[in-house]
């Protein structure tokens, strides 16, 4: 083959394929920062998937982000047999279904931190393979240490990436006890593994923390082996005080007037409601729970409860796993325990009164959520560990101020009528 047969003829067409693969590749990613699905459509349409691999994955000027410049590390480090057994824990759920006890174990790995090792606990978390069902895995850990509380470490995907930091600042605005949340990037022997929600978890010690004279109840995720296996979930699982969980209650008195509580729920009572509700505190709980438009974090394993020693009366926890639903209604319950607590007139009427007050500066909770996405949207989307494409990243992100600016008009419509 002579050099001017190359020159006249092969070259030529080499430089106009480059220049339509080029051409081809700005159409992608041009079009993968344009669209914008509508909600519930974006699962079933392929092209959005296309589109979206071809830019996270194929995308030469997509470089990973710097993680380490921007968060907190978690520094892991594990051994061989670490890594096989929390590989084999999660296959193995995959299998079953859910996290047995098997699966379940606590690992003593080290935490590299503050230029020194600590030793730590660490086992699987999640009641779905989203959690472990991949390389990169959810986490609950403890500490040796008996004064320290123990936290989760969340796949940030499946905590709606910063929702639950917004949520922790709305329930201080409201006065409400929270968890403390933060990103941070995860390391397991040098190698990243992306972003992850650290959640600190509900129990006792943060109530110490806080000095609060109060318990947490939470309820059994038995539930979940019960729905995996076709078993039968039965709803309204929160109402069988047999599925509470209650950390400190050595004279089973928590336990007794639990089962009373319930009981009224089931058969409507409200003549004795506040004996043993906090209606002051289920107003402010109600609120939370408005702004969110949630359901799903005050049912079956995801409620938590209060019990207050002092006054002998329950309240809910408002805990948020960083969604943002659509509202459904101005005194939207959910369950038959939320229905209950939402129709009595006293809490109705103070949640109204604190929605009020919040509502007067509405502009506070939106230029507290843009502040969140300018401070961490760019990070997000340059995570090349993300399970979930970016552009479906960024999406969710903007739905859940989209839910936000929803739920507040829906609720100041709701107040005026």
């Amino acid at each position: 083959m002579d050099e001017e047969f190359l020159e006249k003829k092969v070259l030529p067409i080499l430089l106009k394929a480059g220049i339509a693969c080029l051409f081809l590749i700005c159409i992608v990613f041009a079009v993968g920062y344009l669209i914008s699905p509508e909600p519930g459509s974006y699962e079933e349409n392929i092209f959005v998937k296309i589109i979206d691999t071809l830019h996270d994955k194929v995308n030469p000027f997509r470089t990973p982000a710097p993680l380490n410049e921007f968060v907190k590390i978690y520094d892991f480090e594990f051994s061989s047999n670490d890594l096989n057994y929390f590989d084999w824990a999660g296959k193995t759920a995959v299998e079953v279904g859910y996290l047995t006890d098997e699966t379940s174990d606590w690992r003593s790995v080290v935490l590299n931190s503050d230029y020194k090792k600590n030793y730590v606990k660490l086992a699987l978390r999640g009641d779905s393979a989203d959690h472990w069902g991949s390389d990169k895995k959810s986490y609950k850990l403890k500490t040796t240490d008996e004064l320290s509380n123990r936290y989760n470490i969340i796949i940030l995907e499946n905590r709606v990436y910063f929702g639950s930091i917004f949520a922790e600042w709305l329930a201080n605005k409201l006065g409400l006890v929270t968890a403390h949340y933060e990103i941070a990037l995860v390391k397991i022997n040098g190698k990243p593994f992306g972003l992850y929600l650290i959640e600190e978890s509900w129990n006792d010690y943060l109530l110490k923390r806080e000095k609060l004279d109060k318990t947490i109840i939470k309820y059994s995720d038995e539930w979940v082996k019960m729905r995996t296996e076709e078993i039968g979930h039965r709803e309204n699982w929160e109402l069988d005080v047999d599925n509470a969980i209650i950390e400190s209650d050595s004279n089973g008195k928590i336990y007794s007037r639990l089962a009373t509580a319930l009981q009224m729920v089931k058969d409507n009572d409200y003549e004795n409601f506040d004996e043993y509700f906090d209606t002051d505190e289920l107003a402010g709980s109600e609120a939370f729970r408005a702004i969110f438009g949630q359901v799903h974090n005050f049912k079956s394993d995801n409620l938590r409860l209060y019990y207050n020693k002092s006054n002998e009366k329950f309240s809910f926890v408002a805990r948020s796993e960083g969604a943002i639903l659509e509202l459904q209604g101005c005194n939207f319950g959910g369950t038959d325990l939320l229905d209950y607590i939402i129709s009595n007139p006293d809490v109705l009427e103070k949640r109204n009164e604190i929605l009020e007050k919040l509502l007067e500066n509405e502009d506070e909770l939106f230029e507290y959520y843009n502040e969140l996405e300018e401070k961490y949207i760019d990070v997000i989307l340059l995570d090349s560990t993300m399970v979930r494409r970016s552009n479906k990243a960024y999406y969710y992100i903007k739905l859940n101020r989209r839910n936000l600016e929803h739920n507040v008009e829906l609720l100041k419509t709701c107040l005026t009528n």
